[in-house]
């Protein structure tokens, strides 16, 4: 998997659109500064089986979801899954077989959507993400799966602790998401976060490092910068609260300013472009 700017909350075609139109005038995806886009569109466990029917301008119904097959040279695609914390595993593999596979979608067949964020991910057990991608018998060999650590794990745990509890689902993982916010706009202390970052490059070498919390378009640039001073490799961010305006809606105008300044930022600490860490099969 190759390190990414993410916007999530995506829930339209004309915002995906529109926001694979600004990862190309910004040259992301294109080699410039080596990063991809990546769009996310928010699902839950709940919203999957029917026991939420909310309309919420951050997520998507599973119905919705053929919006993945527009075609996106410049912007991958990402399922932000939240399992709940209750539910057996057999809801898990359910879940998944309805987002990528299930009603006629074919998401991960097609190609048009292989990589899976899910979000408190202690949720999910090793074995069961094994299973999932197992390259003989899994359902979904191919996916990439982002861990994501939530504001909880990372205040309550040493760094450490943490490299401890990943160490089970480091096989089958391609990015380690280290999430102060989840979704609720609260900023990032990125001081707070060297040592996780130091444990977690000496430990897991080979997986992306990826940053989320408060950004905005105008600190964008910023905590690029120093997140920038504390990593070893190329890393990635995303953002959902930071882009999106009084209504919660996403706000175009917002995710091109916030895609410029990075894009400009991460250009300016890797002049060159990124060689994928490791070989993607990003869909």
């Amino acid at each position: 998997m190759k390190p990414y700017i993410g916007i999530a909350g995506v829930t339209t075609r004309q915002q995906a659109k529109a926001i694979t139109g600004q990862f190309y005038s910004n040259a992301v995806g294109a080699g410039g500064n080596g990063h991809y886009g990546l769009m996310g569109y928010c699902l839950t466990s709940e919203m999957i089986n029917g026991h939420d029917d909310r309309v919420d301008p951050r997520y998507i119904k599973l119905d919705d979801l053929n919006v993945l097959y527009f075609k996106q040279p410049f912007g991958r695609n990402a399922i932000h899954y939240s399992p709940h914390p209750e539910a057996p595993d057999d809801y898990f593999t359910s879940d998944l077989y309805s987002i990528f596979m299930g009603k006629g979608s074919e998401i991960y067949k097609s190609g048009a959507g292989r990589v899976l964020q899910i979000n408190r991910a202690f949720n999910v057990s090793p074995d069961l993400l094994a299973n999932i991608k197992d390259a003989e018998e899994g359902m979904l060999p191919a996916l990439e799966i982002i861990f994501q650590v939530g504001p909880e794990r990372i205040t309550d745990m040493t760094p450490g602790e943490l490299v401890a509890r990943l160490d089970p689902y480091s096989k089958n993982i391609s990015a380690i998401l280290l999430d102060s916010s989840f979704g609720t706009g609260r900023k990032m202390n990125v001081q707070s976060f060297a040592p996780y970052i130091k444990a977690l490059e000496k430990v897991f070498p080979d997986k992306i490092l990826v940053f989320a919390g408060g950004l905005n378009p105008e600190n964008a640039a910023a905590q690029v910068s120093a997140l920038g001073q504390l990593t070893t490799r190329p890393f990635s961010i995303d953002v959902e609260s930071g882009v999106r305006n009084e209504g919660d809606e996403l706000d175009l105008y917002k995710t091109e300013a916030f895609i410029q300044r990075a894009a400009e930022e991460f250009e300016r600490l890797y002049h060159s472009p990124i060689v994928s860490v490791p070989h993607s099969t990003l869909g």
